[in-house]
């Protein structure tokens, strides 16, 4: 189970990512947050993938338990 809270307006303003999964170095959370906050609304799904991936790729992190695109739908619902 993952869970995204959010705050928009035409913008992610704030978000925070919890949950049931794993992830290794745990402080790439911080940087995969990062790269999601700003985005602009609507959001535009496969950049947001791929910027997750590219966090994971950078860092050599393991996702375990969820996946980008699980995040991104998440996020989605949050500032539907």
């Amino acid at each position: 189970m993952v869970r995204v809270d959010a705050r928009s307006s035409d913008r992610v303003e704030w978000l925070k990512i919890t949950g049931d999964f794993f992830l290794h170095p745990e402080e790439t959370l911080e940087q995969i947050e990062g790269c999601l906050q700003g985005a602009a609304i609507p959001l535009d799904q496969p950049a947001l993938v791929r910027c997750i991936q590219g966090v994971l790729a950078a860092n050599g992190a393991e996702l375990i338990g969820a996946s980008p695109a699980d995040i991104v739908a998440l996020l989605q619902e949050a500032v539907g």
